[in-house]
């Protein structure tokens, strides 16, 4: 997916994304011979939805892959980065509210 309006972002999304896996969906924004390499991006970002914190070799390997970890009712995703940093979203928001 591609953010445009001046923007130029390039964002991949992708499910329980591990060891090769992962990689190859990082190796689609390569300059030289990735899937996207003919599309002018400035900052581009591969989001990975699952269900385990990955490993620390996984999080020094990639900069620009953000992890969604979710919770077993997926009502609730911690988002992790390789700089250490970490957010918790509430995804469902209201919960056990009945009126809107």
């Amino acid at each position: 997916m591609l953010v445009g309006d001046g923007l130029q972002w390039g964002i991949e999304l992708i499910r329980r994304g591990i060891g090769k896996r992962l990689e190859e969906h990082v190796g689609h924004f390569s300059k030289t011979d990735g899937r996207y390499c003919n599309i002018p991006m400035r900052q581009y970002a591969v989001l990975n939805f699952t269900d385990k914190v990955p490993d620390q070799v996984t999080f020094d390997m990639y900069d620009h892959v953000w992890h969604l970890v979710y919770n077993a009712t997926y009502t609730k995703v911690t988002v992790y980065r390789k700089d250490r940093t970490t957010d918790d979203w509430d995804i469902i928001g209201f919960q056990g509210r009945t009126e809107y």
